[in-house]
């Protein structure tokens, strides 16, 4: 059975998106007495930074394309790839907590921190979950459109669109170049592309346009 066209599965990744959205402004209105949408724009400045350490971290994760894809339901489908990623990496940690204990380390005291350690492992863990979870049911949904425009530069960096900015030590200074995003680093050469980290950058700007629309609110309204 052939799956959706393109069009449909664009309609239907944008239809997911309004529900969510929907769900969200009924939810902080009704619940939190609040607007979601002046929610975001306060929070998710702070939110994104964080986020991009995440990037740094696992920047060669492959589903961090589909997070900075303007097509709707592939950026839905990193968002649970990177929800199903962190919890099996949490469960991974869980299933063997005294994996490379030696035995001659589990005195008395000893014990007494290994079971504290695996005590307060589960609830970080589970504090984790709850919070990459309401990310992605809270604030996924309005960072798509934002990610529309703040991951422009790393859209065209994992094309190959971009050429790579290259910094080379030249005897007391530097040569700068530049060359297809393909190519082989030069020897000594160091890659300054403003994309080289695409989901860490788009984040960093995602941050920054977030910070002005905040800060432009007031002034508005």
């Amino acid at each position: 059975m052939a799956g959706p066209s393109p069009a449909g599965a664009a309609l239907l990744g944008f239809g997911i998106l309004a529900l969510l959205i929907g769900a969200n402004a009924w939810a902080f209105t009704t619940l939190g007495h609040t607007s979601y949408f002046l929610w975001y724009l306060k929070n998710g400045s702070t939110i994104a930074l964080g986020a991009s350490f995440l990037g740094l971290i696992w920047d060669g994760l492959a589903l961090h394309e589909d997070l900075l894809s303007a097509h709707p339901l592939k950026y839905l489908r990193g968002c649970v790839g990177l929800l199903s990623v962190l919890f099996y990496a949490g469960s991974a940690h869980l299933s063997s907590p005294l994996q490379g204990t030696k035995s001659t380390d589990l005195g008395l005291g000893s014990a007494a921190a290994v079971l504290f350690d695996a005590i307060v492992s589960v609830l970080v863990l589970a504090l984790i979950g709850a919070v990459v979870v309401g990310w992605l049911l809270v604030v996924a949904p309005l960072n798509y459109f934002v990610t529309l425009l703040s991951g422009v530069l790393a859209r065209q960096e994992l094309r190959g669109q971009a050429l790579r900015a290259i910094v080379v030590p030249s005897g007391g200074g530097i040569t700068l170049g530049t060359q297809p995003a393909q190519a082989s680093l030069p020897e000594n050469a160091v890659d300054v592309s403003l994309a080289r980290k695409p989901f860490a950058v788009t984040q960093a700007i995602t941050s920054l346009i977030l910070w002005l629309a905040g800060m432009a609110v007031p002034l508005i309204r």
